[in-house]
């Protein structure tokens, strides 16, 4: 389901009105003040659905009025009505103005019912994450996933943005508790010219790279050649 874009590229599905005099995009709150006018009748009414002040619901009206180039409120002195470019314009309006709502809804819902929060490094295995994701689903527990580096993942533990996060070994903190969840096979990748070897220690005068030293690869690396 998608929202229409209010541009005059794309006002085509509005076949009453006329893109002439376009002078700027459409707004949620001027759509808000027309369906409130024409639901009210009245646009002192509308202002006070809304919360606002009379000026500020004709000056959306007048708004929506002058970039369409048609008039779609017909004014009297019994209260307003909707021309049949405002009626069409009504239909369309207040079914965007329901997804958008739907949507906000949605997305409030998601926020505020995740039972757990999670965080992951980046280089936790798809079949590991598939693996949390499909028990979490199958135990009707929901869930929020935040992915980062190590450190900034404890960080945000210590500071209860997470429950708890998986993460590399090598960098701790010992205000956590620690559970060890699976091993992983690390291998050591070197140019050609190197000669092969199972002790550390006879290179431990070559350069080697890491992603950052806040990362637990500088760790495991410092522990290897200690050892």
């Amino acid at each position: 389901m998608g929202i229409e874009k209010f541009d005059g590229r794309a006002l085509s599905f509005f076949p009453a009105l006329s893109t002439k005099n376009m002078v700027h995009h459409m707004t949620i709150l001027e759509l808000e003040a027309f369906i409130a006018a024409v639901e009210t009748g009245s646009l002192s009414q509308a202002a006070s659905r809304l919360g606002r002040v009379q000026s500020s619901i004709s000056l959306r009206i007048k708004q929506l009025e002058t970039e369409l180039g048609v008039t779609i409120l017909d004014r009297s002195y019994d209260g307003i009505v909707p021309t049949e470019a405002g009626k069409d314009l009504y239909r369309r309006a207040s079914d965007i103005i329901s997804r958008i709502n739907e949507i906000k809804e949605s997305i409030a819902t998601m926020k505020e019912d995740s039972d757990i929060k999670i965080g992951l490094i980046e280089v936790v295995p798809t079949d590991k994450v598939n693996q949390i994701i499909k028990k979490l689903k199958s135990a009707n527990i929901r869930y929020e996933i935040k992915f980062g580096m190590t450190e900034n993942l404890i960080n945000m533990i210590e500071n209860d943005d997470l429950d708890f996060a998986i993460m590399g070994s090598g960098y701790t903190s010992p205000s956590l508790i620690h559970i060890p969840l699976y091993t992983e096979q690390l291998v050591l990748i070197s140019s050609p010219g190197i000669q092969e070897t199972d002790v550390l220690s006879t290179l431990d005068h070559y350069d080697f790279y890491v992603h950052s030293k806040k990362v637990y690869q500088d760790v495991i690396l410092t522990s290897c050649f200690n050892n």
